[in-house]
């Protein structure tokens, strides 16, 4: 029986505290290497998402 909604989580390795600037971060640093992959994974899951809800398939 098909249900009429899901719920899905999603983890990722973001690590935000090592991205948000603190008062002792110099200003204008970029964000570390290591948190671009599931930075980027994460913006996958939004695309796919925004793509399923375009084609209505919910």
């Amino acid at each position: 029986m098909k249900k009429a909604s899901y719920n899905v989580a999603v983890f990722a390795p973001l690590y935000p505290d090592s991205v948000f600037a603190t008062s002792t971060d110099i200003p204008g640093r970029t964000m570390p290497r290591y948190v671009l992959p599931g930075l980027e994974f994460y913006e996958g899951v939004q695309l796919a998402l925004d793509s399923w809800k375009n084609k209505a398939w919910h």
